[in-house]
């Protein structure tokens, strides 16, 4: 899934995930007979369903990796976490290239701050918020050594598509613990007590809704995620929109909290550092890029240009 909470809710609940330390990856290299630099056959590594090495074939343009015309600004998809069974920890080179170009970071939220949002704030029961069906059905779902019942619907509901699969850190978690080794700034476009208001105003029976359809459709759901890894390595803003209906954020409440309403927050703050004079890299998750209400429509209806960002010969 590409929304950061992803994240989140893997470490408030303690589900399996990869922890081995970050680290920069040091890649051994051979000649193509193109002249692309690739690993050996013995490092290769498949993306889900595509065929393709994690980086490449190299391309003259890095999508997903865009510039704001006239700034020091670029903008990157990410991928927040991908299941380890699709895909290797390390990131494509493309992502270290926009790091090291960088000397500063925009992301989307701090992580750190984010336990302090796992319960409901009243000390209430997530049993009495839910119809007594969908109450039964989570309870079923949910690990029995683990409390399901003190957690707000969003942490819940999020956490649901994670359930057995054990996750790797990807982009944002990597360039972080980077940016902190090396004392590069890091801003937010946001803060976690905002997303958690913003997903707190959902209804009761708009969390109803959207359990019963993850209930119903779980599987695809999560198949869906695993497919996202590789779709996001074929670097297509188009394949990344055209998946979206089959994951959790084609719920409609979802989408519109997790995708539409915060794009639109978003974008002044983006505005906002475009006067900056340091490189600035900001990294959003992939989902957030296309259809008419992502940050490259939004940006374009601005008036500003946004064009791929070209690799260096």
């Amino acid at each position: 899934m590409t929304c950061f909470l992803g994240d989140m809710v893997l470490k408030l609940q303690g589900f399996t995930a990869d922890r081995r330390p970050t680290r920069t990856p040091r890649l051994h290299r051979t000649e193509h007979a193109s002249g692309e630099c690739i690993r050996p056959v013995s490092e290769r590594r498949l993306s889900f369903q595509i065929g393709r090495l994690i980086d490449g074939p190299r391309l003259d343009f890095l999508a997903m990796y865009y510039e704001i015309v006239g700034t020091n600004v670029r903008l990157a998809g990410s991928l927040h976490r991908w299941p380890a069974d699709v895909g290797p920890k390390y990131l494509p080179t493309w992502v270290w290239e926009a790091y090291t170009w960088s000397q500063q970071l925009y992301l989307e939220a701090n992580l750190a701050d984010a336990a302090q949002f796992r319960c409901l704030a009243d000390g209430s029961s997530l049993q009495t918020r839910l119809p007594a069906s969908v109450w039964t059905e989570l309870r079923q779902r949910w690990p029995p050594t683990a409390d399901v019942s003190s957690l707000r619907p969003w942490v819940a509901l999020m956490a649901l598509q994670f359930l057995g699969t054990a996750m790797v850190d990807g982009v944002e978690p990597q360039l972080a613990a980077r940016a902190h080794s090396e004392s590069k700034p890091i801003h937010y476009l946001e803060t976690m007590t905002e997303f958690a208001d913003r997903a707190d105003s959902a209804s009761p029976s708009d969390y109803a809704e959207a359990f019963s359809r993850v209930f119903s459709g779980l599987e695809g759901i999560q198949n869906a995620l695993r497919e996202m890894y590789g779709t996001w390595l074929t670097r297509s803003v188009e394949d990344v929109e055209a998946l979206l209906p089959r994951t959790l954020l084609g719920i409609p409440i979802v989408m519109k909290l997790i995708l539409d309403d915060r794009n639109v927050t978003w974008l002044p703050r983006i505005e906002g550092a475009l006067d900056t004079r340091q490189r600035t890299l900001i990294v959003v998750g992939a989902a957030h890029l296309p259809r008419s209400t992502g940050l490259l429509s939004l940006l374009k209806r601005k008036r500003y240009e946004v064009k791929l960002v070209r690799e260096h010969p």
